[in-house]
């Protein structure tokens, strides 16, 4: 939803409309009508738009020996009939601080494939997930 960026670019905009009021200055609240209005804008445009992808991992090998590394393959697919946004992948590892990775911009019906290594320092098993999408506007100020 709204980020930090976005929260306070809304309050810079109520404190410029109470300024406004204050001073009797007219140009601070078309400033506060502007910030309000991005923020609004962009907030609306995260909740209206989607995105569809999806994502297939595997893991190679799927058995490793301690200190060994295994090698992670994310194939991402754009199954919406627009062209796709950054997102940002997250995706949670056990024992780590997990990976995260960008993708770049999909056009329809294409695929796209990223990879990362995961170590095995201990014995045991290893989870992995769930994914996490995310994308944020192009001023920051919202995201999903």
């Amino acid at each position: 939803m709204i980020t930090r960026y976005g929260i306070t670019l809304t309050l810079f905009g109520v404190a410029s409309a109470v300024l406004g009021r204050v001073f009797g200055v007219i140009e601070l609240y078309l400033i506060a009508a502007a910030l309000v209005a991005l923020t609004v804008a962009c907030v609306l445009a995260m909740l209206l738009s989607r995105v569809r992808l999806q994502v297939l991992r595997s893991v190679n090998p799927s058995r490793v020996f301690v200190d060994e590394t295994a090698k992670v393959e994310l194939q991402v697919h754009n199954a919406s009939w627009r062209t796709s946004p950054v997102v940002r992948l997250t995706d949670p590892v056990a024992g780590t601080i997990g990976a995260t990775l960008s993708v770049a911009p999909l056009r329809p019906r294409r695929d796209a494939t990223a990879a990362y290594r995961m170590p095995s320092e201990q014995r045991g098993h290893v989870s992995i997930g769930p994914m996490r999408a995310e994308r944020r506007d192009p001023f920051g100020l919202a995201v999903r």
